[in-house]
């Protein structure tokens, strides 16, 4: 009977959820990750700002400027651990995952 292939009883049904992290995409570049002294990243878009995030959330550090297409970061007094960088303007922002050894 084909009323019965269909049911609104939810309860023995699974339902599957995924979560990913921003695409990489050619408008932001990181190196290297994992990082333990310095790292680079760049962007053909020009960016006039940029923060470090750790993976709780918590700007750790931040930067602004008037325009650059790439910048170079010391993270050699940052703990080990996973953190976000995240570069835009007044228009746009891109983040991308970072490690520090």
């Amino acid at each position: 009977n084909a009323s019965n292939l269909c049911s609104s009883d939810t309860s023995s049904q699974t339902f599957l959820f995924s979560f990913t992290s921003e695409p990489e995409t050619p408008d932001f570049f990181l190196y290297p990750t994992p990082a333990n002294q310095q790292v680079n990243f760049s962007s053909p878009r020009a960016f006039t700002y940029f923060r470090l995030s750790n993976s709780a959330g918590k700007i750790i550090f931040q930067q602004q400027f008037s325009s650059r297409f790439q910048q170079q970061l010391n993270v050699q007094s940052f703990p080990p651990g996973v953190y976000w960088l995240r570069i835009g303007d007044d228009n746009w922002q891109l983040s991308r995952k970072l490690l520090i050894k």
